[in-house]
């Protein structure tokens, strides 16, 4: 994780997406905060892994996530949400 100053988030999130990296992606999940994962594991894989073994078809499960770091699970469910923040 890496905290910024939220107004040098954009600077930041520009950087970054200049220099994408084959092993890691990075995404910025709240107003100050740009996390790195490795780009082989996600959500996806950890709901993969549970419906297999679980016996549940990807189909039947529906997500939800509020951050892009969600993404990925969000893309295989039968049913995806993702939640926006209301003031």
């Amino acid at each position: 994780m890496y905290r910024v100053k939220e107004k040098d988030m954009p600077m930041v999130e520009e950087y970054v997406n200049r220099h994408p990296c084959k092993y890691y992606r990075a995404f910025k999940t709240q107003p100050t905060m740009l996390e790195f994962a490795d780009k082989r594991v996600d959500k996806a894989v950890a709901l993969k892994a549970f419906c297999k073994s679980n016996k549940i078809d990807l189909k039947d499960v529906m997500a939800f996530g509020d951050a892009s770091n969600d993404n990925g699970m969000i893309e295989i469910a039968g049913v995806g949400v993702a939640l926006k923040k209301c003031n």
